[in-house]
């Protein structure tokens, strides 16, 4: 989408600067007292309906529930996730079925004229031990929980980027507002430094020094709409959205709580160790026996036909491969079960420090909150009855302004700090 709407907007630009706005500046030179025409109202009208960008520019407002929704219907992870599970279900329900079938003939004495001629005819059935399936299938079904587990972790960081994306769009937007709001502030201000120099009230270097901050601070807002502009289009690409996404929430407090330790980490590493003991139980299988039965009608020249009956359990006799890939398995099931551990540990101390640091950040949320609530409007409104009364010079009133500003913009940058925490904790936690 953002190339297309590069794209379209060079080549349109292009084609009315160099086409379209030459003819109708010399149509209307021609006739300076002439006024536009319907052709020419239709041109114009035509030209904007059909420019590619004006369709690209509406950018839809939207709730984090919403864009969790779209990535559900839209992302390519929950498709690909389900067609791997529909594969594995496929191969997880095998029913048993009998071995090969042989048919044979065998033919004595049959090229000599003789009376001890004979003609039999033979059918075997091999029985597989039903063990074998029972145990491959569960092996199978252990894989597919590994693979349901996999698919989830995977869908579960696509939506963590789309959160974590969708709270730095709420914060820079917040920061914007504050830029702006104190944007206007300092132009107001600065208007009273070039009226005073004028009069020759004060000196340049004021308004130099107001002049200077005031650009500082309206690049720190086009920096912010900058931003803004980019996190919009992430998110649409995330969501496979046609329109950029803004956000509809402002910036607020997320509400959680704090649940047990536990990660798609740790149970992945349980599901592993699962998997390689249901393998083990697949190896073993090898060795159990196997049954062949069999049929057989004779034809003897001189006596007639004559049925026979076999029966023959297999057995596994020399299975030292097995018994050396068993070993080999019971290694491979220790190392994981021991991974498990570590995994379950990390998963501990990481859920540990993820809610120590979201005290913390809490904290410093609470006294910035009580600062820009109930401290900073008392403050300016203080300074601005003394600016008024000509108690302080309007450049200490900006200076003090400047220092609310500074609360505000730290109160909204330790929410965003807040909040980002918790969308990683509600992340390693399987939480919503």
């Amino acid at each position: 989408p953002l190339a297309t709407v590069v794209i379209g907007g060079l080549i349109s630009a292009t084609f009315l600067t160099l086409f379209i706005l030459p003819i109708l500046y010399y149509w209307l030179e021609q006739k300076p007292s002439a006024k536009p025409t319907g052709i020419i109202v239709a041109i114009i009208g035509l030209l904007i309906c059909s420019n590619p960008t004006s369709s690209q520019a509406q950018v839809d407002s939207l709730s984090f529930e919403d864009i969790s929704s779209l990535i559900e219907t839209n992302h390519p992870i929950h498709k690909y996730n389900d067609a791997q599970l529909r594969q594995g279900q496929s191969m997880a329900n095998r029913k048993y079925s009998f071995g090969n079938t042989a048919i044979g003939y065998q033919g004595d004495g049959l090229f000599k004229d003789n009376d001890n001629r004979v003609n039999q005819f033979g059918l075997s059935q091999d029985i597989p031990n039903p063990i074998a399936i029972k145990r491959n299938n569960s092996y199978q079904q252990q894989v597919n929980s590994l693979t349901a587990l996999t698919g989830k972790q995977q869908a579960a960081e696509v939506e963590f980027n789309a959160k974590r994306t969708y709270i730095e769009l709420q914060y820079q937007q917040a920061m914007y507002d504050e830029y702006d709001r104190l944007s206007k502030q300092y132009e107001t201000f600065y208007d009273i430094a070039n009226t005073r120099l004028k009069l020759g009230e004060s000196n340049a270097s004021s308004a130099l020094a107001i002049q200077q901050q005031f650009q500082e601070i309206e690049l720190f807002r086009d920096q912010s709409q900058l931003i803004i502009k980019q996190l919009e289009h992430n998110l649409q690409a995330i969501t496979k959205h046609p329109a950029p996404i803004t956000n509809s929430e402002q910036l607020s407090f997320i509400d959680f709580e704090p649940m047990g330790a536990s990660s798609y980490a740790l149970q992945i590493a349980e599901s592993e160790t699962a998997l390689l003991d249901a393998e083990s139980q697949v190896i073993r299988s090898k060795k159990a026996p196997s049954f062949t039965i069999g049929y057989a009608a004779q034809h003897y020249s001189n006596e007639g036909w004559l049925n026979g009956l076999s029966a023959a359990v297999n057995l596994p006799l020399f299975n030292k491969t097995v018994k050396q890939d068993l070993a080999i398995q019971a290694l491979k099931v220790e190392t994981a079960k021991l991974k498990t551990d570590v995994v379950a540990q990390q998963t501990t101390q990481a859920t540990t420090n993820a809610l120590q640091l979201i005290e913390q950040q809490k904290k410093a949320v609470e006294f910035y909150h009580r600062q820009k609530q109930n401290s900073s409007p008392e403050i300016i409104r203080i300074n601005m009855l003394n600016y008024q009364a000509g108690e302080i010079s309007y450049f200490e009133m900006l200076n003090n302004l400047e220092q609310q500003a500074k609360v505000s913009l730290n109160y909204w940058h330790q929410l965003y700090q807040y909040n980002q925490s918790v969308a990683h904790y509600l992340f390693i936690t399987q939480s919503k």
